[in-house]
């Protein structure tokens, strides 16, 4: 597994593995996977989720776009 892309404070990360892209996302006392399928659909999928999300450090939330290189 590889993390291509995390939150500001590390609560979504975007993965690959396999030539499979996925996010994972705290569950509990770990963390589960969303969105596996091609880049683009997970890429929009951990955008919407970093995004929106609080950071539970007291952090103000950073709007992050993801912009790929390729």
């Amino acid at each position: 597994m590889r993390v291509v892309a995390t939150s500001c404070c590390g609560e979504f990360e975007l993965c690959s593995e396999g030539g499979q892209y996925f996010v994972l996302r705290p569950a509990g006392d770990g963390h589960e996977e969303t969105a596996r399928g091609r880049f683009a659909r997970a890429a929009r999928v951990w955008e919407v989720l970093a995004s929106q999300h609080s950071c539970a450090e007291y952090e103000p939330p950073r709007r992050r776009r993801w912009c790929p290189t390729r």
